[in-house]
């Protein structure tokens, strides 16, 4: 025994508490003391780590007593709170393992809020708290069981941890382990004996998984590969994401997280799909029975290369979803890498689905490899009955690259039951010869679809949109975030068509690109019916850019409809076309319309003949304007206008009643040669049996080089009522508070 040996030994003797703790210090004293003592060649980084992991040592034995709290050294069902929940089979016992066998007293595990003891095993070194109700657990594989260990539970260093919230674990009927690396087809699929490829796997388990059986696979991160495209039956489910080196570890996320990705490549070469039956690398089809059996989660799935022309791709797909059934889809990453002239690529497709479809937390990709006519969209649906439900949760969607059509979310054909997107984000890119389309909205039933949360973005193209609602009634888009880009025919946040109607659209935020003959405008309602609601949205439209261009905040063209628009920050954008429009509201409506609680601005015009003006107004209605605050841009051009409210009927013939209270109308200052400058303005001898109530309004004009004035109107057979508002102009040439033109038959009060 040397002499640090002998000294050490003497102060373990003769210390206890704080002694212990002194005779600690003095051995490490005396060991660095002497360190100077030792050859140089014993002097290194290695042996400098030996002493402090000595000092760790001694310190963490100084810990004595029946409070002393165990390590979890092993779990059966987590490791930490970062990883994704494991799925058991329903007769597994679940086990938490420590490294002492000290009792932690009052140690159990709720179950979905119940209390199960453990049963206590003990050796030498340590401890094994084992779980399971009676004889099995109940069988989830789509929630998963709600697993709470107690505090008495709780870890302190150990390789893994318990964490402060519940874990899930999902039960089957029936469970086969898949392992690329160490498994072989020949093995049972049991834990200890894995499968080696997933068609295998899926033969074997169903052989013996029928009936009303629930059963699953579970698959370790690691490289699988499919030759042809390959079914899940109905009650199979697919969990990827397990730790290479360990089964009760497991990631599953839409990000990469290496070495747990489970990746499936489809090698498969010259596929054919067409649309009521699309090629999928990995397909449900013809699913019957109860809701949600089966489910795709941690997987990532990258469809073939090589497609016949006029294929229809995708590397997930369903098909024929029947009433009852259910897929759900979560933490899963498709790649369509289709690179064949003239196919269409989607990152998911559902065709004729009457069942029901969740898709959460998932990334959808479409190719990007552009052909000379390809079609691509991230997600392509098709609910082809009442009963038929998809929603569609906490998903990157990507449409691709393509040449002819390119949505993030596309509806086919007649669409019916209940359609949620929530919280996505939606990329559409560029397409420089066709539409560039985030959502399209196209459904039959009273069901209606909803829009909500989400970051939608398209690309530039002859056509950008963010969401395009063609048919249906009962649309609601609800706080969104929507930009769409360059348009060379238009760029439209939102647009309806004719067969869309009753249409809510509240608390978005709407930012569109430049727009070519057929405008920029950030909400367009046209020829829709019903009623429509726009409130609380920050919508701005962008530049125009051609001849006879309209940007425009709204565009409302509509027959037999009525719409609220309330408490919107509403912005037209710049014109620089000739005899371009730009406006905050453009109005060619019948109906009955209210606007109350708005800030609406129009952009500025700088070319010839340009008009800005807060609302433009070209309607046969009945529309009421209260508390808003109604603003032109300014013009710098040769006879360009700045009007904050303009009134333009093209026939004498129409018919309207107006009431403006308490609103705030200005139109910008006119810089350019022969320009005009009016608050609020109508044509010449407009109309007849228009009605106008102006009551407790504040009217005014900017500055102009030709006219100015706070109002100036001019009406046929029409009533104007003004009642306490305060007008007034800007400086002009000529200039006027209100310059009244009225023909025989106006009345003027």
């Amino acid at each position: 025994m040397n002499k640090f040996q002998l000294t050490y030994l003497n102060l373990q003797i003769l210390s206890s508490g704080m002694k212990r703790r002194l005779a600690i210090i003095i051995f490490l004293l005396m060991t660095i003391s002497a360190c100077n003592n030792l050859p140089t060649a014993n002097s290194n980084l290695a042996f400098i780590a030996y002493l402090s992991r000595l000092t760790s040592l001694i310190i963490t034995t100084s810990t004595t007593g029946s409070t002393a709290i165990p390590k979890i050294i092993s779990t059966d069902f987590i490791s930490n709170s970062t990883l994704a929940p494991v799925v058991i089979s329903k007769t597994q016992t679940l086990s938490v393992t420590f490294d002492t066998r000290m009792n932690p007293t009052g140690c159990n595990v709720k179950v979905n809020g119940t209390i199960i003891s453990g049963t206590t095993t003990a050796s030498t070194d340590k401890l094994t708290l084992s779980f399971k109700p009676g004889t099995s657990w109940g069988i989830d594989v789509l929630t998963g069981l709600n697993l709470d260990l107690s505090s008495e539970c709780k870890s302190e260093g150990g390789i893994s941890y318990v964490p402060g919230t519940g874990v899930k674990v999902y039960i089957a009927d029936s469970l086969i382990y898949v392992d690329s690396i160490a498994g072989n087809d020949s093995n049972t699929g049991a834990v200890s004996s894995p499968i080696k490829t997933l068609p295998t796997a899926i033969t074997s388990i169903s052989s013996t998984c029928t009936g009303t059986l629930v059963c699953a696979i579970a698959i370790k991160g690691g490289n699988y590969s499919i030759a042809a495209s390959t079914a899940i039956p109905t009650n199979l489910s697919i969990f990827g994401g397990f730790d290479p080196s360990d089964w009760t570890k497991r990631r599953a996320d839409k990000t990469s997280l290496s070495p747990y990705d489970t990746i499936i490549t489809d090698t498969s070469t010259g596929v054919t799909g067409t649309g009521p039956d699309p090629y999928s690398s990995i397909k449900f089809l013809n699913h019957t029975g109860a809701t949600e059996k089966s489910i795709l989660d941690g997987i990532i799935v990258n469809g073939p290369i090589s497609a016949n022309a006029g294929s229809y791709v995708s590397p997930i797909g369903i098909v024929n979803l029947q009433s009852g059934a259910g897929v759900t889809i979560r933490n899963t990453v498709t790649n369509d890498r289709s690179s064949t002239l003239s196919v269409t690529s989607v990152g998911f497709v559902s065709a004729n689905s009457a069942g029901t479809i969740n898709l959460t937390n998932n990334k959808f990709n479409a190719s990007l490899v552009a052909g000379g006519s390809s079609t691509t969209h991230g997600i392509v649906y098709n609910g082809s009955t009442s009963t038929g439900t998809i929603s569609i949760s906490n998903c990157d969607i990507d449409a691709g690259i393509s040449t002819t059509n390119s949505m993030g979310f596309n509806m086919t054909n007649t669409n019916n039951g209940i359609i949620e997107i929530t919280k996505n984000k939606i990329n559409v890119r560029d397409c420089s010869s066709c539409d560039s389309t985030g959502v399209t909205a196209s459904f039959a039933t009273v069901n209606g679809m909803t829009i909500s949360e989400n970051i939608i973005t398209s690309g530039a193209g002859m056509n950008s949109f963010g969401i395009n609602f063609s048919s249906g009634s009962g649309l609601t888009v609800s706080k969104n975030t929507i930009t769409t880009n360059t348009g060379i025919n238009s760029s439209k946040g939102i647009t309806t068509g004719a067969s869309a109607a009753n249409m809510n659209i509240s608390d978005n935020i709407i930012s569109v690109g430049a727009g070519g003959s057929a405008g920029s405008v950030g909400i367009i309602i046209f020829n829709s019916t019903g009623n429509h609601t726009i409130s609380n949205n920050t919508i701005t439209a962008g530049l125009c850019n051609v001849a006879s261009c309209l940007s425009a905040g709204i565009q409302e063209t509509t027959t037999a409809s009525t719409s609220t628009v309330s408490n919107n920050i509403i912005t037209g954008g710049s014109c620089t076309g000739v005899t371009c429009n730009s406006a905050g509201i453009f109005l060619a409506v019948s109906g009955s319309h209210t606007f109350t609680g708005n800030t609406i601005t129009s952009g500025l015009c700088n070319t010839a003949s340009c008009v800005s003006t807060g609302i433009f107004d070209n309607s046969q209605a009945t529309l009421t304007f209260s508390n808003n605050t109604i603003s032109s841009g300014t013009c710098n051009a040769n006879a360009c206008d700045t009007r904050g409210y303009f009134l333009s009927h093209a026939f004498n013939t129409l018919s309207s009643t107006v009431s403006f209270s308490n609103n705030t109308i200005t139109s910008g200052n006119c810089t350019g040669t022969a320009c005009k400058a009016f608050g609020f303005s109508t044509t010449n001898s407009m109309g007849a049996s228009i009605t106008y109530n102006f009551t407790g309004n504040t009217i005014s004009s900017g500055d102009a080089t030709s006219q100015s004035a706070g109002v100036n109107v001019a009406f046929n057979n029409s009533t104007l009522t003004f009642t306490n508002n305060t007008i007034s102009s800007g400086t002009a040439p000529i200039t006027w508070g209100l310059n009244n033109a009225f023909s025989s038959g106006t009345t003027y009060t």
